[in-house]
This record gives structure tokens, sequence and C-alpha cells, in this order.
């Protein structure tokens, strides 16, 4: 069976234009915007009917009198929103300040909290706890299990 080429026309005086000779269908253009109109405005509708009845329900609600809304010195309240941020921040360095530079002793543990820098004076001078030698590995390898909870024990 051969292969037969489509038969081509060839209209002499569309070649010389360089476009198109049939012009756009306006009818479809022109039913997308009124579908477009319409569905627009069908919208517009049903939410201006939503809100309204929106409106209508909060509209409803009691706005409490001012005397439940003033302070009557209620110590459970929560606090007030910060004010000055920067003031707040300086007033909580300062505590810390003072936590870290002041000597103190809980009654009920008996701890002792030690200025932070004379802390740093002592471990200084003192130095961190070491061994003289690294532990001895048992038959398997690994560290030998020593105290505390199992569940921290490695398993390499």
């Amino acid at each position: 069976m051969a292969h037969e080429e489509p038969e081509h026309t060839f209209d002499p005086d569309a070649a010389g234009r360089g476009h198109e000779v049939n012009d756009v269908a306006a009818r479809p253009i022109l039913y997308f915007l009124i579908g477009l109109v319409v569905f627009g405005g069908l919208v517009q509708a049903s939410m201006s009917v939503l809100m309204t009845g929106y409106v209508a329900e909060d509209t409803k609600a009691a706005v409490p009198p001012m005397d439940e809304l003033s302070d009557k010195g209620n110590i459970n309240a929560p606090p007030p929103p910060q004010r000055d941020t920067t003031d707040d921040m300086f007033k909580m360095y300062k505590q810390e300040d003072e936590v870290l530079t002041s000597y103190a002793v809980n009654s009920k543990t008996k701890a002792i909290r030690v200025p932070l820098d004379r802390a740093m004076a002592l471990v200084a001078k003192k130095g961190l706890p070491h061994r003289d030698k690294p532990p001895a590995l048992d038959s398997s390898g690994r560290l030998p299990y020593v105290g505390g909870s199992k569940s921290y024990q490695s398993s390499n």
C-alpha cells in the first residue's frame, strides 16, 4: 500500500498576506464573559447573605459592662502584658548576676552555691577529676559496667 500525501490547496490571494484570514469567533468569548459576570454576581450575593447572618449572630452577644472589665485586684489573674521589654531584660540580667555572684545555702538539701568566679578559680586550682590510666576492658572488649542504669551502658 503506497503512502499518499494529502493534497494541499494553494490560495494565491492568501499567499502574500502573512496572517490568518479567519476572524476569532466572538460569540464564545461573549458567552464566557456573560457567564463570568453571572457567576461572580451569584458568589457576591451568597457571600453578602452569609456575612449578614454572621453580623446578626455577632450582635446578639451581650457586651459585658465596664465594671466587669475593670481590675478588682484579683491575685490569681495573669500578669499584665509587658510594656517595656528592655527594662524587663535589665531586671532579669540583674537578678541573674545576683545569683551568679553570691553565696547561698539550700537549707533542705544542704547544697552550697558558690559565686561563678570563685568556682572557676577552685576548678582551675584543683583541676578536673581524671584517671591516671584508662579503665581495663572486660573479656568482650567493652568497658566494664560501673553502677548507674543499665540503659546507659554501651552496647558496642
